[in-house]
């Protein structure tokens, strides 16, 4: 059956042969017109400005099988090549080889010329070849130097067949009939960080293995001692492990080429100094690689690598570990065995290269990339531009510390190589930022993080959903406080966020924050799916800003009842604050609304925009129908009740005010000082009243008064130069150095200038806790809580400047002492109610 095959392929390789001449013939040079056209419009070949090796000669294998083979190679001068040989595993092979005219080669290179072939092989026809894959070497016939190679693989399955670099699906995937024979070196390049780079170097030589492997250690003149003994110690104690040294700081380019040149046999794994690997890791990154001729590069995923990351995706936040190294990876072999992902780029924390690339695209660029950064984006490009791809190995987790073997002092070389990467491959960002915004790592992610969350559930407790928005500020900080303090009362929480303007919502568990991904209009059933499993007994929401309105179906579709958190004035006032144009407070609800909204807009994160009459009824009915279904709206202060109270009927509200530590403290008293210092807490901009500071400060300025303010956090950059020298401003800062810096700017009374009632206001919590005697306007969360203190200063909005002033300079203040916070007993009981 076989030979009768073998007969059939070789009778139509004949009428091939002998139909080319006849055409030659027939139409003599319009014969290489007509194949050009042809060829351009229907070929299966397809390049991007291929890169000449090394060797002087570059060229690529487009197919190949049991009995021929499709490709090209071309000099160092983009002319064809003609005298080449083939080999099959490491054997010569006699064919018959066709010229080919490439277009794409002839564009590529300007040259004319045939530079492709099409090859029969002669000595290879026969039943008794039938790897289940082989080696294919072109090498120049003179020279016998290596021009290209690859491994022919029989037996795969694609998910989809397509044009080189045009795939119509991400996913990659095949079965191999055998494992490929291949060594490995994990080279580690080493410079500081002792403990991590130890536990590094344990976790490779502790991890099961089947593929043959060795490590290749290079120290870059590491200045820590007592690493560069250990590693050296580990090196003459395990045959296994080979120590490189530089003689001085080289930088990870030139490191990790050191490591890959050492032996070039052998395929190479850069790994960071700062991961963690287990079992069978090397193996998985080898099958990976192996899956298809055209992989260059695998990656694996990472709890901190970019776009590699689970369970958060792109980490912008810390969070404590979910699960362990070996958990998470038995998860992956769960839900993505032989699963690979084409991806626009591989990662240098932990990046499998063949051997074979190396030969023809090149080592890391050291002359372009210096000491590092960027180096594994170039190099994945350019092995895009040689027709290969790079792919993710879904089923590999390798835990990255990051930024601890190389530091964290080059920001200014990354910024630098960034800017450089994105001149030499302007497609690059796109392609990363298409890969993102597609992100086909999503659905693994999600039966991740599934199974995680079902497994962190603790049962027995009470679960409480908070449902906010992405925008930070004391809403966040506010939920926080909440989440921590019931979580030592037998309660439970967990997140869902809105992000990319409200499509995407994001749940996530605390303080673990496991996080899944769902698409408002497509995922909504897989969420409540999700939530109804985790058990949620309560829906506790905080803002409603970015979310699609869908959101006020959630209790319905739980079943569950809900409180909401009265944060600011949105479920009333759809600008938030209650401000007009500027700093204009409009004093509540009232007939102007309609005609405000429609003047200066909505909260620019609302997904209700208002632009009618209908489209405000439509607002309000909804808001006051979200009010009324609530269990209780919980308000912060007293202030906040009697406002939502003027323009909503319900007797649902209750006034509860935030967790806060309960503190004793004396106000600071700066006698030494001629100078008065006032603080202003937190950004300001035109909610917090900076239209209003900017007056204070002419005033003070033209006034030549003795008074210095400085602004504990920042400003918008557009006003700063409508500010006075007598403003000192420090910047961001973390709550941990407040206290020294103000103890180094020496103030010790605080400023609040908000137009708005604001609702509660951590930063007078922040004055009160720092000894900072408070001067406010008469509004808000200021008029509730500095008489209950009993320690502050309040003025009104027709206050002077010269009695503003005057409470600033001449007010006493005596060293005294006062309480604030508000602790409970059992928050689950007297704030929940449960």
């Amino acid at each position: 059956m076989m030979l009768n095959k073998l007969n059939a392929v070789h009778k139509i390789q004949k009428l091939k042969q002998i139909a080319i001449l006849a055409a030659k013939i027939v139409l003599g040079n319009r014969y290489y017109s007509l194949k050009a056209f042809l060829f351009q419009r229907y070929s299966k070949f397809s390049i991007e400005r291929p890169k000449i090796s090394e060797s002087g000669f570059t060229g690529f294998i487009n197919f190949a099988n049991y009995f021929s083979s499709t490709g090209w190679v071309v000099d160092s001068e983009g002319k064809a090549v003609k005298n080449f040989d083939l080999y099959i595993d490491g054997n010569k092979v006699s064919y018959f080889k066709q010229e080919v005219f490439r277009k794409d080669i002839i564009d590529a290179f300007a040259h004319d010329g045939d530079c492709g072939f099409e090859i029969q092989f002669l000595n290879n026809n026969n039943s008794s070849f039938k790897p289940s894959s082989y080696l294919l070497e072109i090498k120049c016939s003179k020279t016998h130097r290596l021009i290209h190679r690859t491994q022919v693989n029989f037996r795969c399955k694609k998910t989809q067949s397509r044009r080189r670099n045009k795939r119509t699906s991400d996913v990659v995937s095949m079965n191999l009939t055998k494992e490929a024979s291949v060594e490995v070196d994990v080279v580690i390049p080493v410079y500081a960080g002792r403990e991590v780079t130890l536990d590094c170097i344990s976790s490779v030589l502790a991890s099961k293995t089947k593929i043959p492997y060795r490590i290749v250690i290079v120290n870059d003149k590491s200045p820590e001692p007592d690493l560069v003994s250990e590693v050296r110690r580990i090196t003459g104690s395990n045959s296994r492990v080979v120590l490189l040294e530089n003689d001085s700081n080289l930088g990870f380019v030139c490191s990790v080429n050191k490591g890959m040149k050492y032996d070039l046999s052998k395929d190479a794994i850069l790994l960071n100094s700062d991961t963690l690997v287990s079992d069978y890791w090397l193996d998985k990154l080898v099958s990976a690689a192996y899956a298809l001729p055209e992989i260059a590069t695998v990656t694996p995923m990472s709890n901190n690598a970019t776009i590699f990351s689970l369970p958060i995706p792109n980490p912008r936040i810390d969070y404590s570990e979910p699960a362990s190294i070996d958990e998470i990876n038995k998860l992956l072999e769960k839900n993505a065995s032989g699963k690979r992902i084409e991806v626009p780029t591989a990662h240098g924390f932990c990046m499998y290269i063949k051997r074979s690339v190396l030969e023809q695209i090149g080592y890391f660029d050291e002359e372009k990339w210096g000491k590092g950064y960027a180096e594994e984006n170039d190099f994945s490009r350019r092995a895009i531009d040689a027709g290969y791809i790079n792919v993710a190995a879904c089923d590999v987790y390798v835990k990255h510390v990051g930024s601890v073997s190389f530091g964290s002092s080059a920001a200014d070389r990354i910024t630098k190589n960034l800017r450089k990467l994105n001149r030499m491959y302007p497609d690059y960002l796109p392609a990363v930022e298409t890969f993102i915004k597609k992100d086909p790592f999503r659905a693994l992610r999600n039966k991740i993080n599934e199974q995680l969350l079902d497994n962190a559930k603790i049962e027995g407790r009470r679960k409480v959903l908070h449902v906010t928005h992405s925008l930070g500020g004391g809403t966040e900080y506010a939920m926080q406080s909440i989440i921590e303090v019931s979580s030592k009362f037998e309660v439970q929480s967990y997140i869902l966020r809105a992000e990319q303007g409200g499509r995407v919502w994001i749940l996530q568990n605390c303080p673990q924050s496991l996080c899944m991904e769902f698409d408002c209009l497509t995922d909504l059933e897989q969420l409540i799916d999700v939530l109804k499993k985790l058990e949620i007994n309560l829906i506790h929401f905080h803002q409603l800003l970015e979310f699609d309105r869908r959101i006020f179906d959630l209790p319905r579709l739980l079943n569950v009842s809900y409180d909401i958190a009265l944060h600011d004035y949105y479920l009333i006032c759809p600008r938030v604050n209650m401000l007009r144009d500027k700093d204009e407070y409009c004093g509540g609800p009232s007939d102007a609304c309609l005609k405000c909204v429609t003047s200066y807009g909505c909260h620019p994160a609302s997904n209700k925009q208002i632009g009618s009459e209908k489209e405000y009824t439509e607002y309000w009915r909804l808001s006051q129908q979200f009010m009324n279904g609530a269990r209780k709206l919980i308000a912060p202060t007293k202030g906040v009740q009697e406002k939502f109270s003027r323009c909503y009927d319900g007797n649902n509200i209750e006034v509860k005010a935030h967790p806060e530590t309960r503190i004793e403290r004396y106000l600071r008293l700066d006698t030494a000082n001629q100078t008065i210092k006032v603080a202003i807490l937190g950004a300001i901009g035109v909610h917090k009243g900076v239209l209003k500071l900017i007056e204070i400060l002419k005033y003070a300025h033209r006034e030549k008064l003795p008074i210095q303010f400085v602004l504990f956090g920042y400003v918008s950059e557009h006003l700063i130069s409508s500010l006075h020298p007598n403003l000192t401003i420090t910047g961001k800062y973390k709550q941990s150095e407040l206290t020294h810096l103000i103890d180094k700017y020496g103030c010790d009374r605080a400023l609040f200038l908000s137009p708005w009632p604001e609702t509660f206001s951590y930063t007078l919590s922040e004055a009160y806790e720092h000894g900072l005697y408070p001067i406010a306007y008469d509004l808000g969360a200021f008029s509730d809580r500095i008489p209950e203190v009993g320690v502050g200063e309040l003025f009104g909005a027709g206050t002077s400047m010269e009695e503003l002033f005057q409470l600033l300079m001449n007010k006493p203040l005596p060293e005294i002492s006062y309480i604030t916070g508000k602790q409970y007993s059992n928050f689950a009981t007297d704030y929940y109610e449960f």
